[in-house]
């Protein structure tokens, strides 16, 4: 669980880093965010996501806060719909990721992003991981759920609003 939400904000935070990039930006509403790490062919259980356009710029300040603070390196391309990002960033003085990752987005309702990530040292016996992450826009958000909200597996429920204001 742990390393499912430490990848899925590493990805989220390059795809947000994107969405400023001349680019469309997410539908207003409910996301359904699915990773899959390594290949693996059972993807890891989905994430909800409820975004309105303010939110929607606040993943983006998420995202770039933690590259100001942490990545020596943020290198970002963009071609038409798909952007590119090359960063290496540094977590607790003690660990160094090197990351290469391209979204490709199909208008404001879905993208695809995947990154090639190596560690040093290892995180958790892994020097390398592929992730790949799918967003796709499924509707209004449900009741229980704001803008800014995200719905973890198992239920864990946390606020881009809230993530920031750690920074």
């Amino acid at each position: 669980m742990r390393k499912f939400l430490a990848t899925l904000v590493l990805v989220t935070a390059a795809v947000a880093l994107t969405a400023q990039a001349n680019l469309p930006k997410r539908k207003a509403g409910l996301w359904e965010i699915t990773m899959t790490i390594d290949g693996n062919k059972i993807p890891m259980p989905t994430a909800k996501m409820c975004i309105d356009a303010a939110t929607d710029a606040e993943f983006y300040k998420v995202g770039t806060g933690m590259a100001q603070s942490a990545c020596s390196k943020r290198d970002i391309q963009v071609n038409g719909n798909v952007v590119t990002v090359d960063s290496i960033c540094s977590f607790n003085g003690s660990r160094t990721s090197t990351t290469h990752a391209t979204t490709t987005f199909a208008g404001d309702s879905a993208y695809r992003t995947e990154a090639k990530i190596h560690y040093e040292p290892p995180l958790m016996n892994k020097s390398d991981t592929e992730v790949a992450q799918d967003g796709k826009w499924v509707g209004a958000c449900a009741a229980d759920m704001q803008p800014g909200d995200i719905v973890m597996p198992g239920g864990v429920k946390l606020n881009v609003k809230d993530m920031h204001t750690q920074q």
